[in-house]
């Protein structure tokens, strides 16, 4: 799968949980954290769901799944501050 922002629909399909189950791991912080597409819609980064997915088949308990949604977060905000930085610098 190539890079996309797939809205919760796709995104439950690459998790392969229902709509209930979809939310409440995201209520438990155990989906990435959704990201802005507009002003009304979000999506989900696919490689953030496929490491999530993959974490899942390697049988990672639901604490080691939450750190590392956590830390894939870190990850995006260090990015929008290189990014910030250097749409600064031009």
């Amino acid at each position: 799968m190539s890079f996309e922002i797939l809205k919760a629909p796709a995104a439950r399909k690459v998790l392969a949980v229902s709509h209930g189950r979809f939310f409440e791991w995201r209520k438990k912080q155990l989906v990435p954290l959704p990201v802005q597409i507009s002003a009304r819609s979000i999506g989900y980064p696919s490689d953030e769901l496929l490491a999530v997915a993959r974490a899942r088949v390697a049988g990672w308990s639901d604490e080691q799944i939450a750190d590392l949604v956590r830390r894939m977060a870190a990850k995006r905000g260090a990015l929008a501050q290189m990014a910030a930085e250097h749409a600064g610098a031009e």
